[in-house]
């Protein structure tokens, strides 16, 4: 930028000492349009980041709600935006990595809380069962399901691979229950008497 105004300067300095100087003005003419677009650009890479940081607030607002799905979609949508800068304003740049990174981080701990969150809901579903609460550990098992399902996890990376562990879990988890349930309905028909 500086470089530009200064050249600027210079031709200036050479059209006041020659007026005639055809050259000299129709470099000062191209240097103006250069440093309006180089502005414009720079703007525009500016409102890139303004509005990544806008996305950011609202993922992080999201995540207090323990709304996951809109949290990891935000933050994508985040990193995106902040892609998009390109590498000719050193300062913007290097303000997009550096929110990249730290948006990166916080997907990473989304993930963990979705994770922890249906591990959760599976520990709750194996003791309802547990306790002959039979529905609510089926509706304890499809709710961790349906958290983890929020996720977008990398082909073969660990998050996809604990995702599906935790899937097939619940549905082991479902499966047991519905044969639990089972037995104890059949048991209860052999007893006379008793009332389910």
């Amino acid at each position: 930028e500086s470089d530009l105004s200064e050249a600027l300067h210079s031709f200036s300095l050479a059209l006041q000492y020659d007026r005639t100087n055809l050259e000299a003005a129709n470099k000062i003419s191209e240097t103006s349009v250069t440093i309006q677009k180089r502005k414009e650009e720079y703007t525009l890479q500016q409102k890139y980041i303004d509005s990544a940081m806008l996305v950011i607030q609202e993922a992080e607002k999201s995540r207090l709600d323990k709304d996951y799905g809109t949290t990891l979609i935000s933050y994508s949508q985040a990193v995106n935006l902040l892609e998009l800068v390109g590498d000719e304003f050193k300062d913007l740049k290097d303000s997009a990595k550096e929110n990249i990174s730290r948006v990166k981080k916080d997907m990473k701990s989304s993930v963990r809380e979705v994770i922890n969150s249906a591990n959760a809901s599976l520990e709750a579903a194996d003791t309802e069962q547990l306790n002959g609460n039979f529905d609510e550990a089926i509706m304890s098992y499809n709710a961790a399901k349906s958290l983890v399902t929020v996720v977008r996890p990398d082909p073969g990376s660990v998050d996809a691979q604990t995702i599906q562990a935790l899937i097939q879990a619940a549905d082991l988890g479902i499966s047991d229950t519905e044969l639990a349930r089972d037995r104890a309905n059949q048991s209860a028909d052999r007893q006379p008497g008793v009332q389910l």
